[in-house]
């Protein structure tokens, strides 16, 4: 397909689901009802937390595959390919943080994985429109950061979701 030869072509890793393939790194949960072969969800957040204990604690061959791979690091960096910007967390999202941040020496079922959190005060947050530099409560971050960014630095997913729409109003 385009979007693999397009990873490829780049060094990167394509995230979606390969139907001519056993192997992929495709999320096999889905709140939209398009394909039956895949596990219904109530919403996007749903499937992508599904996605997250599948991948750290299943037995199936696949997820066992993409841990071997995660695991390797040799996909530590790559840019990840995925269809489209969700504005909100995707099973890309946690494919990057599984790859670039997660502990897997110290892995731990991820139900019982928490990011630590940190009160966030969104008049502390200003963007400087020239560097693109965003500084929340002192620290910098690259306009472009994303989701993994902003709770790999300990913000929840609701306060990140908060500081995405404060950003899209400055």
């Amino acid at each position: 397909t385009k979007g693999v030869n397009y990873a490829e072509s780049i060094g990167g890793i394509f995230s979606m689901r390969l139907d001519a393939s056993k192997n992929h790194f495709g999320n096999p949960f889905s709140s939209t009802i398009k394909d039956k072969t895949l596990i219904v969800t109530k919403s996007t957040r749903e499937s992508v937390e599904k996605y997250i204990n599948w991948v750290i604690n299943s037995q199936d061959n696949r997820a066992e595959w993409i841990r071997e791979q995660l695991k390797s690091g040799v996909l530590k960096g790559k840019p990840i390919v995925y269809y489209k910007e969700l504005r909100e967390p995707s099973h890309a999202t946690a494919l990057d943080y599984l790859i670039n941040r997660y502990d897997w020496n110290n892995a731990k079922l991820a139900s019982d994985f928490e990011t630590p959190t940190r009160e966030l005060n969104l008049s502390n947050v200003s963007l400087n429109e020239k560097t693109g530099i965003l500084t929340i409560e002192g620290e910098e971050f690259p306009y472009s950061s994303g989701y993994t960014d902003f709770i790999a630095a300990g913000y929840t997913i609701n306060q990140t979701d908060q500081l995405i729409e404060r950003i899209c109003k400055l």
